[in-house]
């Protein structure tokens, strides 16, 4: 998934004008666009928006060294509507799609089948960035992490039992 090659600094300004150009253009078409009841046709436009953000946030990130796929994430979680839901009283200016989020609740329940996918995908990505050869060098650190955490959360539930068993 990520190239070892140095990114120039216009593949950088690229992917940020690029971004920039489909926040633009998801605010116009958001804008002129007309809802229905039953389907807003806005969904898959919001859909193709997230995708192509997230691939160009997901290159942003490959610059300072962190995986595809915590850009992603980030781009998912930033342009979701808990963000924009914690966000609203800090600028209660924002005009839509970006008061509830490019992402509203609406079109993430619209969108909902398409949920099994994504999580397969983003497991695929994250399973793409693992190397065979780092971890074999890091399995005594994780199996020591995964024994320190069995062992850290018997414990817990175990006094947890006895609180509330008396």
């Amino acid at each position: 998934m990520s190239s070892h090659e140095r990114t120039h600094p216009t593949d950088i300004l690229s992917k940020i004008a690029i971004v920039a150009l489909l926040v633009g253009t998801m605010w116009l078409l958001h804008r002129f666009g007309m809802p229905s009841e039953a389907f807003d046709s806005r969904s898959l436009l919001a859909l193709g928006f997230v995708i192509l953000a997230a691939f160009a946030v997901g290159e942003l990130f490959e610059v300072v060294g962190l995986p595809h796929i915590t850009g992603y994430l980030l781009c998912g979680v930033l342009l979701g509507p808990s963000t924009a839901e914690q966000l609203q009283p800090f600028f209660p200016w924002l005009d839509a799609p970006f008061d509830e989020g490019i992402l509203t609740v609406k079109i993430t329940e619209q969108l909902s089948l398409l949920d099994d996918l994504a999580l397969a995908l983003i497991a695929l990505t994250a399973g793409g960035e693992l190397h065979l050869e780092s971890l074999r060098k890091g399995l005594g650190r994780i199996l020591a992490l995964l024994g320190g955490q069995i062992l850290w959360i018997g414990a817990l539930m175990v006094g947890f039992i006895v609180l509330i068993g008396g």
